[in-house]
């Protein structure tokens, strides 16, 4: 249509759109286009999101000072979902070879706050299950 054009999600809206607070310092470190995207696993749909980073130990750094607050501040992406309230803390975890952190938030395993750097794209990933994550690993090495 004539007077339209495409705009691409930046970060910094889709945080606001969600009224979800990053840490200070986070959103400087990352890059739009932001890429947001749903799951379809055996438990339902997940939501996840990645986005490229300049920085990938800064980004790194910002998210794990976020860890105390993301699962209060990322509850919007869960939607009708409700994870528990898990006292647990974040685990480090290594799928082919890739670092990152999950916190379980279900008695199955699979809800949860998964994020991790794909190194070879220096691309934060973050998905609300352990499933849909290494899902998104397999499909980024796939396309290597």
């Amino acid at each position: 249509q004539a007077g339209t054009e495409e705009h691409l999600l930046l970060p910094e809206e889709f945080f606001n759109f969600y009224s979800i607070r990053p840490p200070a310092g986070f959103l400087s470190t990352v890059h739009p286009p932001l890429m947001t995207f749903f799951y379809q696993g055996a438990d339902g749909a997940k939501f996840g999101l990645a986005v490229k980073t300049r920085d990938p130990e800064r980004t790194l750094s910002k998210i794990l000072a976020w860890e105390p607050a993301m699962l209060l501040d990322l509850r919007p992406l869960f939607f009708d979902e409700r994870p528990e309230n898990i006292i647990a803390p974040f685990e480090d975890r290594i799928y082919r070879n890739i670092d990152w952190r999950f916190l379980k938030l279900s008695p199955g395993g699979n809800l949860g706050i998964a994020y991790g750097i794909f190194p070879a794209r220096d691309l934060l990933v973050l998905t609300t299950s352990k499933e849909s994550f290494e899902t998104v690993i397999n499909r980024l090495f796939d396309t290597r």
